[in-house]
């Protein structure tokens, strides 16, 4: 398992850290609290959002892959 912080995580999904920490704390996303620090596993995450229609998360796409050629 890699632990990937808050903000790690919000990078990943496009979201805010802020928003990643909203989710964790309604038990919408699978985290480990650590003191007052979240910890998320990537695979426990995609898998948990997979069946969801949730469009708060999309995985962010690369600058590359949003150019237009």
């Amino acid at each position: 398992m890699t632990a990937l912080t808050a903000e790690q995580l919000a990078e990943h999904l496009g979201v805010t850290a802020e928003t990643i920490r909203i989710k964790a704390n309604a038990d919408e996303i699978p985290g480990m609290r650590i003191g007052r620090l979240w910890r998320f596993d990537l695979a426990e995450v995609t898998a948990a959002l997979k069946p969801s229609t949730d469009s708060w998360a999309q995985p962010a796409q690369s600058k590359r892959a949003k150019r237009k050629h």
